[in-house]
């Protein structure tokens, strides 16, 4: 376990995304100054399915999505209720500040989506569906994620949105090509719309090759990157960690053909946070950024969207 340095952490830290979620995850969260993330609960292939053949069935249907995302949050919930693992599930503002008071792990739940269209810039967007969505979402408080969405469904979003989105674990593409990762004119969209871009720490969405485990000044790289591009108000951290549990890790890695998939180094799980500040500090950031970085960009966009 990483030993944590006295000045950490030096502010609320605030992740953009993961799929830690079981007790020891939380556990290990707030032992690296966590003090909330979003959670996603589940994407809409069948990650954990018992055989390949059976995830790769679900990949582009619907079919089961809503029956494992409320199997899901139903966990989270359930979690939640048990005092013993310093849960609060956030519906408002307001749930922010008490988790922070009382000390507990903030959970703001989420789901995601494949990633096939990232790459076609011909896909045409949002349905008509779609934009009723996007709406309902901006009235109810909901955070709107456009990770893995095709460059017109995230410009659809933008134009339609009165609220600042999230692209809760990504990159630059520029600095590293590959899909998910962003072209700086979609940083600086993101950016204008008062949005976040959340990097993330995987190695080959980090270096935008297959066959290099990351460092962490690559991080920072990419953190400066999209701060370069889109401003220091715009970025913040989306590890996107999944692995850690034997049961969970075999079936994702098998039905993912991921077996080669690594996270930073010095950055595998959120105990390794504190390892970031001495990198950041080195990569030429003020406190004030580092801050912003860390979570106050992210509990800006919280405080912009959720209900009060």
């Amino acid at each position: 376990m990483t030993e944590q340095p006295a000045s950490w952490p030096p502010c609320p830290v605030y992740l953009a995304h993961d799929h830690m979620d079981h007790p020891a995850d939380f556990a290990r969260d707030l032992t690296g100054g966590v003090a909330g993330k979003i959670l996603h609960l589940t994407v809409d292939a069948w990650f954990d399915a018992p055989t390949r053949e059976k995830y790769e069935s679900t990949y582009y249907t619907d079919d089961g999505f809503l029956e494992r995302g409320l199997a899901a949050a139903a966990r989270a919930h359930a979690l939640a209720d048990d005092p013993k693992n310093r849960l609060r599930i956030v519906r408002t503002c307001g749930d922010l500040a008490v988790a922070r008071e009382a000390g507990d792990l903030a959970l703001v739940l989420g789901i995601g989506a494949s990633q096939a269209n990232e790459d076609e810039p011909d896909h045409p967007g949002l349905s008509p569906f779609g934009f009723l969505v996007v709406e309902r979402m901006n009235e109810l408080g909901m955070v709107i994620d456009v990770s893995h969405s095709a460059p017109a469904t995230a410009e659809d979003v933008l134009r339609t949105s009165t609220k600042p989105i999230l692209n809760s674990h990504s990159g630059s593409r520029a600095l590293a090509p590959k899909p998910q990762n962003l072209w700086d004119d979609q940083i600086r969209a993101i950016a204008d719309n008062g949005g976040i871009v959340a990097v993330h720490f995987c190695s080959r969405l980090v270096l935008g090759v297959n066959d290099r485990q990351s460092q962490i000044d690559d991080v920072v790289r990419q953190i400066r990157c999209v701060a370069d591009v889109g401003g220091m108000d715009a970025v913040a951290l989306g590890p996107d960690w999944i692995l850690g549990h034997p049961a969970r890790d075999e079936p994702y890695l098998r039905n993912t053909n991921q077996e080669d998939i690594t996270w930073t180094v010095g950055l595998e799980s959120s105990t390794g946070l504190p390892n970031l500040l001495p990198a950041l500090q080195e990569g030429g950031f003020r406190a004030a950024e580092i801050e912003k970085i860390l979570g106050g960009n992210l509990m800006r966009l919280f405080g912009d969207v959720l209900p009060e």
